[in-house]
């Protein structure tokens, strides 16, 4: 396993770490930010890889200028996340990063300049069949072998995780059932859609409201046991009107704007200067 950034193997590592902390210091934000962060990039720039073990409380403090409760609570952030996993007795360790996803249709948050989107990453976590009606078979009609549902976890920015439900027939969608799930991470599901299973979607469609989520979604995405949040049920559907899929977001209260569109195809010209 990687021991980089070692206090006592690598002190040209611990120079430049330092140097990172003071370049990335910027006027009134908090340390524990700037610590995040900069861990973060090193995280995404390859000096940890998946399964390596991360640095101790006892590193950092001999490596950067910062308190031990700066120190915990950056760290305390990166495994809320889910981008450091803590093992009881053995350390902190790297998680498998989500993929970003280059286009999402439903989870479009706005940025701070108001002329984009957040960036969006996201990771399938499971796939199973439901053989129970819900709300998916009202649009998506009798499923003779049972629906299916992958569940994605999704990180707006690395600021916030949305938990997703997604639900489709497998009759219908057969490249979504037998693909690798792993193949679902960072992917445009109505990309895969229309590339994969060759069918065109032609407009989108949402139900929101402020809704208690269930505990097992707070427990995944790290709010408070039945805290309320905003509850997107989102469809698609053919140019002969039939709806292709349903999919449950479970997004938590932010100070971010959420922008919706039933256009499937993406004209940034058109999408900005509303926010």
């Amino acid at each position: 396993m990687k021991t980089a950034l070692a206090p006592r193997a690598a002190p040209g590592k611990r120079v430049e770490l330092m140097d990172l902390l003071r370049r990335a210091e910027k006027s009134g934000v908090p340390k524990y930010v700037v610590l995040r962060e900069t861990l973060l990039d090193l995280i995404k720039a390859g000096q940890w890889q998946p399964g390596d073990k991360f640095l101790s409380e006892e590193d950092l403090l001999a490596q950067t200028p910062y308190s031990l409760g700066t120190i915990q609570r950056a760290m305390r952030c990166l495994v809320d996340k889910r981008i450091l996993i803590r093992r009881q007795g053995l350390g902190s360790f790297v998680a498998d990063l989500p993929k970003r996803l280059d286009h999402s249709r439903h989870c479009k948050f706005i940025d701070d300049g108001g002329t984009s989107f957040l960036p969006i990453y996201s990771k399938a976590t499971n796939r199973l069949v439901v053989l129970e009606s819900g709300p998916w078979a009202q649009f998506l009609g009798p499923a003779p072998s049972g629906y299916m549902r992958i569940d994605r976890r999704i990180g707006l920015n690395h600021e916030f995780l949305v938990s997703s439900r997604f639900f489709f027939d497998p009759l219908v969608l057969g490249y979504l059932k037998d693909c690798a799930l792993e193949d679902l991470s960072g992917a445009n599901f109505v990309a895969l859609i229309e590339n994969e299973c060759n069918i065109h979607v032609r407009s989108l469609g949402s139900y929101v409201r402020v809704t208690k989520f269930p505990k097992d979604i707070c427990r995944e995405i790290k709010l408070k046991p039945s805290e309320p949040g905003l509850f997107v049920q989102a469809t698609a559907r053919t140019a002969d009107d039939k709806y292709v899929y349903y999919q449950e977001f479970y997004i938590p209260r932010v100070d971010r704007a959420l922008y919706f569109s039933e256009e499937v195809a993406f004209v940034p010209q058109r999408h900005f200067g509303l926010a």
